[in-house]
């Protein structure tokens, strides 16, 4: 036995990129080595080609190829497969089969895999597999459940000549402890995630000398979810070279250069598509998905440009910057590193995000797509294949960021705030928005956004879809299984103010509402031809124009009307927003009446009649309001709103043989009733559901 050449030096991988299993060859746990040179010896060999191997009794073994290749030799890095697909050996096994050196092979193991080296210094006087796998469970953080895996790399140690197994005793041999002299082996802190090894690093940026935006709560909590379909490279060919995927931010700079040398958007289409491989439907998805970042901007019709903002913030040196800039536009981006401060999984993120913000649209892939973002600015790093934790840059990078405060956190505060004020101006927000994009026509995106925001002010949780063969908006009213129901909303803009036949797909519509199984199809527009409203009627469908919209959200502020009332004028076939008005204007003179009739209680109270003694009669109340109200009220109205002040929730006033008396001030009992709408509404504040 020869060693291999000091050239042949093998580096070790960070913790993170090492793989957390090892194969196993059947055959023998201690003779490992012996089964591995037979299966080298056969290769190069297409993936169903069958492998004969013989046991050191002589007993032969067939096994598939591929099977073996793929489950059992890749993750160590013994195999890979070349670009025509057959398998061959890697250069680190062909040496070592050359020359014969069991502590190269050692060294390439340790240096690909967790826990080999760490497994034999594990190993003391007395040391037995269990004690191993505690070592590796609570030392390392490994989640492991059984010693499978420990007995795998004992076995690999043992058929290289580095351990001994004696009994149920495991004996680290002479070779062994020079072995063990030789790796550089992972602290247990750097393992489990508590702290970075040299071998990771860290970028040298200083979080102090950057600046973050401003974010109030609102703005944190309007933030979109989904980032979508970020396309990555053609990963076929790369995988078949041994080479990854691009990284995400890697892949959002080389669709900036395709968007640059390509503004057409015929031929960036077509260099996407040599690029990156993705097909038209992928490419339309990736289409919505960067003009939603920000990253491209239509700048003509089929033509687009980087919004140079964003280029900017993708010169390399500024991945922090640019991540600051990804959390001012999706939720759960730096909350999401908040949370890192242990390592966690991806689905274990996804739980975080709907359990602590209320955000359940969330998938193992967009959570995935962030962590990856925030990998590649150094805030996070991949603890194993599974977990991830947070760089001390991360953590630098939450203390300054605004964060979206939490549930708990919202339900303390929420009472202190005056959420009409917030909320008007969201409306006048929204109203500024319909009008603006609804009548260009050149921004399609940007209206959806709007109608989309205006439906989550009328109550429904929406998800804006948008794309190509997508519906614009799903809006559904989370309500009683039997009372649930869905609607599909297109937005249409016009710069001619009117949404022609041609514009109108019905067909399409109807395969929208099939697909998300929705209950009711409405299209928002500035106005429409005669012909579209004659289909539309034909079709089940309701025509809502913008000016309509508008004075529906500015009754809603005023006097919110329940999701039942939209079902009720919905299920009509038609969207007659007259029947809406009054619906509303009902509405408006309960609470009228409800206004009027604390104002004559606070009234009696002050009026300095002994008399009376502060009350005032139920049959007082009704006859004062019927003067002053039109239409008058009647008993029953004025019966229902007394009922409703003197109850317990509300404790307004109080009742005592049959009149009623003021017992709390109407600061109060506005901060109470605000109290109350802030509980029924626990929604509020957590982003979108």
């Amino acid at each position: 036995m020869s060693e291999v050449p000091w050239e042949s030096e093998i580096p070790v991988h960070p913790w993170s990129d090492r793989s957390n299993t090892i194969g196993y060859i059947s055959g023998g746990m201690a003779v490992q080595a012996f089964l591995l040179k037979q299966v080298l010896e056969q290769l190069p060999s297409s993936g169903d080609s069958i492998l004969r191997l013989n046991d050191p009794n002589g007993k032969e073994i067939s096994v598939e190829c591929e099977k073996l290749a793929v489950h059992q030799l890749s993750t160590a890095k013994f195999v890979r497969r070349d670009k025509g697909g057959v398998w061959v050996p890697t250069d680190e096994a062909l040496r070592w089969k050359e020359f014969g050196d069991n502590k190269y092979l050692a060294r390439h193991i340790h240096a690909n895999v967790k826990f080999f080296g760490e497994a034999l210094e594990a190993i003391d006087s007395n040391t037995s597999h269990a004690d191993i796998l505690r070592v590796a469970q609570e030392v390392y953080g490994l989640p492991w459940n059984s010693s499978d895996q420990v007995r795998r790399r004992i076995g690999w140690l043992r058929s290289l000549g580095f351990v001994e197994l004696w009994g149920q005793r495991i004996v680290r041999t002479e070779k062994g402890s020079e072995l063990l002299q030789d790796l550089i082996l992972c602290p247990p802190e750097v393992a489990r995630g508590e702290t970075l090894s040299h071998v990771e690093g860290e970028e040298s940026v200083k979080i102090e000398n950057l600046e973050f935006p401003d974010l109030t709560q609102e703005e944190l909590k309007k933030r979109k979810l989904l980032i979508g379909y970020i396309p990555r490279g053609k990963k076929v060919a790369e995988e078949a070279a041994g080479e990854s995927a691009l990284a995400p931010i890697p892949a959002i700079r080389e669709l900036a250069r395709l968007v640059r040398e390509n503004p057409r958007k015929d031929d960036f289409q077509q260099a996407s598509k040599e690029s990156l491989g993705i097909s038209q439907g992928s490419f339309n998805s990736m289409l919505h998905s960067a003009r939603h970042m920000g990253l491209i901007e239509q700048v003509a019709f089929n033509e687009y440009s980087v919004n140079g903002r964003i280029s900017e913030l993708l010169e390399a040196g500024n991945e922090v910057e640019f991540v600051s800039y990804l959390h001012s536009k999706y939720a759960f981006f730096g909350e999401l590193l908040k949370h890192l401060e242990n390592p966690l999984s991806t689905s274990a993120l996804v739980g975080v995000a709907r359990d602590c913000y209320g955000i359940s649209q969330l998938t193992n892939g967009e959570v995935r797509l962030r962590l990856g973002i925030l990998e590649n600015a150094g805030l996070a790093f991949r603890l194993d294949w599974q977990r991830f934790s947070r760089s001390n840059l991360g953590t630098e990078f939450v203390q300054k960021v605004t964060l979206q405060k939490e549930m708990e956190e919202v339900e303390a505060t929420e009472a202190e705030r005056e959420p009409r004020k917030e909320s008007e101006s969201v409306r006048l927000e929204i109203e500024s928005g319909l009008r603006k994009f609804g009548s260009t026509g050149t921004d399609s995106l940007s209206f959806e956004e709007q109608v989309a925001e205006a439906f989550r002010f009328l109550g429904f949780r929406v998800e804006h879809i948008g794309g190509s063969g997508n519906t614009d908006v799903l809006a559904t009213a989370e309500l009683a299984p039997a009372d649930k129901y869905k609607v599909i909303i297109d937005a249409k803009s016009s710069g001619s103010g009117v949404i022609s036949e041609s514009n109108v797909k019905f067909d399409a519509l109807k395969d929208h509402k099939k697909k998300h199984k929705a209950d009711f199809v409405i299209v928002v527009g500035p106005k429409f031809a005669s012909r579209v409203k004659q289909w539309a009627l034909d079709h089940s469908v309701a025509l809502l124009e913008i000016d309509e919209l508008i004075d529906v959200l500015r009754a809603h502020y005023s006097t919110p009307l329940g999701l039942m009332d939209f079902r009720d004028v919905l299920a009509r076939g038609d969207l007659h927003v007259e029947e809406l008005g009054e619906r509303y204007q009902a509405l408006g003179k309960r609470l009228a009446l409800i206004s009027r009739v604390m104002v004559l209680a606070f009234q009696e109270a002050n009026d300095e009649d002994p008399l009376s003694g502060g009350s005032i009669s139920e049959e007082n109340i009704s006859y004062v309001l019927r003067k002053e109200m039109a239409p008058r009220p009647s008993l029953e109205d004025v019966r229902e709103v007394l009922n409703f002040l003197c109850g317990p929730m509300v404790a307004a006033l109080e009742e005592n043989k049959g009149k009623y008396k003021i017992v709390d001030s109407p600061e109060n009992v506005m901060a109470r009733l605000r109290g109350l709408g802030t509980a029924a509404g626990y929604r509020e504040g957590h982003g979108e559901m």
